[in-house]
């Protein structure tokens, strides 16, 4: 008896990798062997690259593909119609850029078919740079249907690998469809959170596909649209209580051991060598020890602070090779395309969080990378009480441009009575302590 898989591909304007994609799909090992059938749903929303063109070309060669082209609503529209459609007894889909092992489909089936109790699987975690080549790989610990159902991977605990997820096509009935359409950002995290309703996800141990990272990722992850992410996934996800939590405090552990533990003991030697996905190449630890790594607390382009901080960052690389940018929340080289990106953060009111707990925070990245031997880069803010910088930091820390301004306003709440009367002696302390260094 054969049986059918079925791929769904949802893109628009990625001429540059899309073909990889499609090939991953067709020249799947089982196939040659004439033993499954695929059925591949490629759908283009109005491309204006060639890619739609490019795709036509596979479609009028190979009758397994279903190909469509127009403007959509957004990707998730396409692939809940193509769901509903679908008459594989294994799903999935990948996204452009993204690509199959060639036995993956293989392994997927050889695992459904020995084993009647899975309903839904994904494979470890791989990471592939622009060229393809695996750069990171690690095995998920576990993922708990109730967590799964609550939001959590990815909010708290690593994501679900989209792009090696399968599961059973008469489990697809618990997806809702029309929900789905609808959706901007989240539509992977809602159909995990469906397929939980009623079945444990299982974790296999193998490379099925990986995940790819471009250079304007970086970027994407500044822009706030993570975040637009995780808030649309409030609407569908249930709440976490305090049970929760204490779950997601132990699962943790395990989680960043084994994303952890093999990058900690390799740094034990000097020879080894990994991608660096800021710098975007393969080197050795040995090189990467003599780069700078800089902690930041602004870069805005509409703010003073985050102006001068880059002015000073321009002005730096000019004698260094290389600067490793590292925040609270996000990390990145100015060997990528960070002169040329445009930070803007339009709640110029930053939160207590923002303004005077990040720095300190910075203060302990510091001491982390002294310890392990790292030249340091200490980066714009405390406004407030900056002589601490000079108090707390590690010995040999560089500092960039102090900033802060002396407010003239009335004290008409606890931030302006002490920026108008505390911050004028923090600077007087501020300037001893300069003084003395």
């Amino acid at each position: 008896m054969k049986k059918k898989f079925t791929i769904i591909t949802v893109v628009k304007n990625n001429i540059d990798h899309i073909e990889e994609t499609i090939k991953s799909v067709l020249n799947q090992s089982i196939f040659e062997k004439k033993h499954e059938e695929l059925e591949y749903f490629i759908h283009d929303g109005a491309s204006t690259d060639g890619t739609k063109e490019l795709i036509k070309k596979y479609a009028d060669l190979y009758p397994q593909i279903i190909f469509s082209s127009y403007k959509d609503n957004g990707m998730y529209e396409a692939l809940s119609s193509n769901i509903k459609n679908s008459k594989g007894q294994y799903i999935a889909y990948i996204n452009s850029g993204d690509f199959y092992y060639k036995k993956s489909f293989e392994i997927v089936k050889n695992i459904f078919d020995s084993n009647s109790e899975i309903k839904w699987l994904t494979g470890a975690k791989f990471f592939y740079n622009e060229n393809s080549e695996i750069i990171d790989f690690t095995t998920p610990f576990k993922y708990r249907r109730n967590l799964i159902r609550k939001g959590a991977y990815g909010k708290y605990l690593p994501f679900i690998q989209q792009e090696s997820t399968f599961w059973r096509n008469d489990i697809s009935n618990l997806i809702d469809n029309k929900y789905l359409s609808k959706l901007k950002f989240s539509g992977d995290m809602f159909i995990w959170n469906s397929l939980a309703k009623e079945n444990e996800i299982y974790i296999v141990d193998t490379y099925l596909s990986g995940f790819k990272y471009h250079k304007n990722q970086l970027t994407f992850s500044m822009s706030g649209s993570t975040k637009e992410y995780l808030e649309e996934t409030n609407n569908f996800s249930n709440k976490l209580n305090i049970l929760d939590f204490f779950q997601i405090i132990l699962d943790s552990i395990p989680w960043f051991l084994l994303r952890s533990l093999k990058y900690k003991v390799s740094k034990l030697n000097k020879n080894y060598v990994a991608f660096d996905k800021y710098n975007l190449e393969w080197e050795s630890f040995k090189k990467r020890d003599l780069k700078y790594y800089c902690w930041y607390s602004e870069l805005n382009d509409n703010q003073g602070e985050g102006i001068l901080g880059k002015d000073y960052i321009k002005s730096l690389v000019k004698y260094l090779p290389d600067v490793n940018m590292v925040s609270y929340k996000t990390k990145f080289s100015t060997k990528s395309d960070f002169f040329k990106s445009k930070f803007i953060d339009k709640n110029l009111n930053k939160s207590f969080f923002l303004k005077y707990l990040v720095p300190i925070i910075g203060i302990f990245y510091g001491w982390i990378y002294y310890i392990q031997n790292k030249k340091f880069i200490y980066l714009n803010y405390l406004p407030l009480w900056n002589f601490l910088l000079f108090v707390l930091m590690p010995p040999k820390t560089l500092f960039g441009p102090i900033t802060g301004g002396i407010y003239k306003g009335s004290a008409n709440n606890i931030e302006n009575f002490l920026r108008k009367f505390a911050v004028p002696i923090c600077y007087k302390i501020s300037l001893f302590f300069q003084q003395k260094i």
